[in-house]
């Protein structure tokens, strides 16, 4: 089976994801993230590594934290994948999570896309920026 992305991930060294879960009692309990470091990234969601699962379909609000940027960015999304993997020269299991961003407040968007598709993102984590792989046939945009 092929890849399926067209966009581009990349990896995210350095980076962490504040998470927690979406839900309408949060202005009440405002509750403590739990803090995961990324995997890789792209403008459509990014992987997460975890030492348990989240149920898929799962709404999450996200801070992504990138080293050398003033502030998080903040996100919404929802668990779009778990697999089960073990950590290479240890007896640790591991969950690798994919998020799909849904919604971001508008002015986080634009700082998003700012940061990913510039240098902006490789001087902060010392790995390539990343560009939109057009699909065969489509028309290119620079």
């Amino acid at each position: 089976m092929g890849e399926r992305r067209r966009l581009r991930r990349v990896p995210a060294k350095e980076c962490f994801v504040e998470c927690c879960a979406d839900s309408f009692w949060n202005f009440l309990k405002k509750p403590s993230p739990d803090t995961f470091p990324m995997v890789d990234i792209s403008e459509g969601g990014c992987q997460i590594a975890a030492t348990s699962g989240m149920a898929l379909g799962l709404s999450v609000r996200l801070q992504l934290i990138v080293p050398k940027e003033p502030k998080p960015v903040e996100v919404l999304g929802k668990v779009a994948w778990t697999k089960r993997s073990s950590a290479k020269n240890r007896d640790e299991t591991y969950f690798a999570i994919g998020i799909k961003f849904v919604r971001f407040p508008a002015k986080e968007r634009d700082r998003f896309q700012t940061l990913l598709l510039t240098k902006r993102f490789e001087k902060a984590t010392g790995m390539p920026s990343t560009r939109v792989i057009q699909p065969p046939g489509a028309a290119k945009t620079s």
